[in-house]
């Protein structure tokens, strides 16, 4: 009989520097109930598969460890990771972040409580110190609204990253809710809007139980032109987009960052570059 309340997946990659605090910290939740931590190994090098297998073997009741030769990026780890996930929620997390003591039970509890499909708690981001992060806010209620939010809140309070939340497993599973695994970045995206428009119930917390440790040399760091990565990401879920309407505020501000940056990057005058990206999105909307 399975009695896994919480998969957590962890894509892999190289050994990082927080790589073990972030194994440590799925190790010390205050969580009652069952849980496992879904180790995805995509290409990982030999000190990678080392720590992993060692957890494995001292903490098998929790560890799973699966080793592959390829790497085809965070997408295709999550998910495998959720194929092969056996619990009745699902979490995220990145291999050089930390979750706080609190954060399976405080969610799960919540969860349970009141049935809902996905739950989001705030974030700590740690660069030289700890502080919270910006993009929480407080609400419980029906998740169309909560899109909404997402794309017009006028103070993004609520963002788009996969991790610091639990997705109900049947949800994802049940409405084939998979990360597009031909974006190389910002695939969170796609991600967060699709199963947001196919959850019913969804809450949000404002208590930070995420620690998002900020890198150097981290995959988003690669990135200098962010402009095109995030029109491909918007447009490859246009479905789940509002139709005929203006751009949202919280797209067009990002546009606009994007273009300031992109304009430097190829020696263009700002209007131009923000003017061509503004009629890419108009095709989208």
């Amino acid at each position: 009989m399975n009695d896994v309340k919480v998969s957590i997946i962890i894509p892999v990659y190289l050994y990082q520097e927080k790589f073990i605090a972030c194994l440590e910290s799925t190790l010390k939740q205050n969580f009652p109930e069952r849980y496992e931590v879904l180790l995805l190994l995509l290409g990982s090098d030999k000190k990678t598969i080392d720590i992993a297998l060692n957890y494995e073997k001292k903490y098998p009741q929790i560890f799973r460890v699966y080793s592959f030769a390829f790497n085809k990026g965070p997408c295709l780890s999550r998910n495998i990771g959720i194929f092969l996930s056996r619990g009745k929620y699902i979490t995220f997390l990145d291999s050089d972040d930390e979750l706080h003591p609190d954060f399976l039970n405080k969610l799960y509890s919540l969860a349970i409580k009141e049935n809902y499909d996905i739950i989001c708690s705030g974030y700590y981001y740690r660069k030289k110190r700890k502080h919270k992060g910006y993009s929480r806010i407080n609400y419980k209620g029906d998740s169309k609204k909560i899109v909404h939010k997402l794309l017009y809140s006028p103070f993004l309070k609520v963002r788009s990253f996969c991790w610091g939340r639990l997705y109900k497993s049947e949800l994802l599973k049940n409405d084939h809710i998979y990360f597009k695994t031909d974006l190389k970045f910002y695939e969170d995206i796609p991600f967060i809007l699709e199963a947001y428009s196919k959850a019913k119930k969804v809450c949000f917390i404002k208590k930070p139980l995420y620690i998002y440790n900020k890198r150097k040399g981290s995959l988003t760091d690669t990135i200098k032109d962010t402009l095109p990565y995030h029109i491909r990401s918007y447009d490859s879920c246009k479905e789940y987009l509002p139709k005929n309407k203006k751009i949202p505020f919280a797209i067009k501000l990002q546009i606009i960052y994007d273009s300031y940056i992109s304009s430097k990057i190829r020696k263009k005058k700002f209007k131009i570059v923000y003017n061509s990206a503004i009629k890419e999105l108009n095709n989208i909307f």
